[in-house]
């Protein structure tokens, strides 16, 4: 019967961790990396919106406290202002679109959409674009919507 020396014991054990780290760190890596087909096709399950308005006057200042709707397959849907709601992007570090007169429309819906808006002392305006379907979401669309003073 053969015996292990302490010492020789440890040297194994530290290969044997080693090996294992290393061997982890390259799967991570090979995976962040798309080496093994996983990261290329990852999609969040977040809904993200389809359109951003930046609704604004003839002098370019933004219109808060307006009427926004929007057309999508024959349905009209109210959009919302976003006002200094920020936050909403699902990109990290991103703070997403708001301010005063940024609205949003639409949730996951692609293809033809039309906006309405309105606004006391304004005439009523309307834009239409369509919205792309991404890989894994729309592809958001901005619209500078501008409405003329009564």
């Amino acid at each position: 019967m053969s015996f292990i020396s302490p010492s020789a014991l440890t040297d194994l054990a530290l290969q044997a961790a080693t090996a294992v780290r290393s061997s982890v760190l390259l799967v991570g890596v090979a995976t962040l990396t798309g080496c093994f087909g996983i990261a290329d096709n990852v999609c969040l399950d977040n809904a993200l919106a389809s359109i951003v308005v930046n609704l604004g006057d003839e002098a370019g200042e933004p219109i808060a406290d307006a009427e926004l709707e929007y057309l999508h397959e024959d349905v009209l849907e109210e959009c919302f202002e976003v006002g200094d709601d920020c936050g909403n992007s699902a990109e990290p570090g991103d703070t997403g679109p708001c301010g005063e007169g940024v609205y949003v429309c639409g949730s996951e819906q692609a293809g033809e959409i039309t906006v309405f808006a309105t606004a006391d002392g304004y005439e009523p305006g309307e834009a239409s674009v369509t919205v792309e379907l991404g890989e894994c979401h729309v592809v958001l669309e901005t619209i500078e919507l501008t409405l003329n003073s009564e």
